[in-house]
């Protein structure tokens, strides 16, 4: 089994060293890493040409001749890729030794899966862990979120907030057909996250096996997963438009399906909630797309008295 990383640069002279050594002191070993440098204008390129002089690590160095942006930068170094399996990789984080082991291992252990991304620790600048939640912590994964993906509900789960960070994914060269080229509209990993959702061939695995670095330089970062609600709403709305044309590409017959978990989203977040759900259950709208509609719905009606008891305790 072939093994890749896949990795875009750009202004990364400040991590980029750290980030090439954690790759290389790994307990099992890549066979290439294939990095695409968008433009740097510090000396990104010159310290991993250094690199590749003092430690011959199987880097192979494409420098764009112009700035590509960060979607189409991922989406030619995972072409570029030779390997059966490809990491994806930022220039700023640090790879804990037994990543690529574990991540092998799981694909190992269960080859109907092609897409695993994992829980991190959250790091400063620095590399220092201060922070007392991990990366799954921040994005809500807890685990009544992780049963209901365990459940089969990874769909719904991406759907209405990705939960997925690139920086932590692999995926099998199996994959690729199913999500290049890349969406204008949401980022690399989120493409690749629902494609493979569509397919369940999607996993996790709940274990720290990177230092998520966060500082103010990310061109996505933790910021971007939480967002204002106006915000959130044109966002889906955009993801929306997208999966309309991901599922007429894939040839999966889950149109309806997809737009039917977006009304319960919302839905659930409307005023009037309790009646609106009473009524798409009447209507047959949940055993139309699900063969439990009767737990489904149930576990809505739970969900708008929750929301109902926090929003009274707030007022009161």
């Amino acid at each position: 089994m072939r093994l890749s990383v896949a990795m875009c640069t750009y202004n990364g002279e400040q991590y980029i060293w750290e980030q090439l050594m954690s790759i290389r002191n790994q307990t099992l070993q890549v066979d290439e890493i294939i990095i695409c440098d968008d433009c740097s204008k510090d000396d990104t390129v010159e310290i991993i040409e250094n690199l590749i002089c003092q430690y011959n690590l199987p880097i192979q160095l494409h420098i764009n001749t112009w700035n590509h942006g960060y979607r189409r930068n991922f989406e030619q170094a995972i072409c570029r890729c030779s390997g059966d399996i490809i990491f994806l990789s930022d220039q700023d984080d640090i790879w804990l030794p037994t990543k690529v082991e574990t991540i092998i291992s799981y694909f190992n252990s269960n080859p109907d899966k092609e897409f695993v991304f994992t829980n991190a620790v959250l790091v400063n600048t620095a590399g220092i862990p201060s922070y007392n939640q991990t990366l799954f912590d921040v994005l809500g994964l807890d685990k009544k979120t992780l049963d209901l993906f365990d459940k089969g509900y990874a769909l719904e789960m991406l759907s209405v907030y990705c939960r997925v960070t690139g920086a932590t994914c692999a995926l099998r060269a199996s994959a690729m057909p199913y999500c290049i080229p890349l969406s204008n509209i949401v980022a690399h990993d989120e493409m690749i996250a629902m494609t493979s959702a569509f397919r369940n061939k999607i996993a996790y695995i709940n274990q720290c096996l990177i230092k998520y670095r966060q500082h103010g330089k990310q061109t996505i970062g933790l910021r971007m997963a939480i967002r204002h609600p106006g915000e959130k709403w044109e966002y889906t709305s955009n993801i929306m438009m997208w999966h309309d044309a991901l599922i007429e590409k894939n040839d999966e017959n889950a149109h309806g399906h997809l737009h039917f978990i977006y009304r319960r989203f919302w839905t659930l977040r409307s005023s009037w909630a309790l009646l609106r759900i009473i009524r798409m259950y009447l209507s047959g709208w949940y055993k139309k797309y699900y063969t439990n509609a009767e737990a489904v719905f149930w576990w809505d009606v739970r969900t708008v008295f929750f929301r109902m008891k926090r929003k009274i305790k707030f007022i009161g």
